[in-house]
């Protein structure tokens, strides 16, 4: 689980995920996700994934869900989507590699 947890990190760090805190921004005001990772060994695709907590609230009380501006619902219902697709002639779809990330 440690290999898994490092090729892990190294790849969040790769993808510009996340980067090394330096010095010189440490008494600044910043939030820091807090998260943990879950490890299920039978699932072959990502047998370790990360859970990011947004709701911890920090030393303010505030968390970083709770000041974030909630925009509303920006997709359309199922139904009309499913319509749409099936009117035309050809229709596309595609897998978005790392889309939840």
């Amino acid at each position: 689980m440690e290999t898994l947890y490092k090729e892990f990190m190294c790849e969040y760090e790769n993808l510009d995920h996340m980067e090394e805190i330096k010095n010189e921004i440490m008494g600044k005001v910043n939030y820091y996700i807090p998260f943990h990772a879950i490890f299920e060994p039978e699932k072959t695709s990502t047998p370790l994934r990360a859970v990011f907590d947004t709701g911890a609230k920090t030393t303010s009380g505030f968390s970083l869900d709770s000041i974030l501006l909630n925009g509303g619902i920006i997709q359309q219902d199922l139904f009309s989507t499913v319509s749409r697709f099936r009117k035309q002639k050809y229709a596309f779809s595609a897998d978005i590699k790392k889309m939840c990330r």
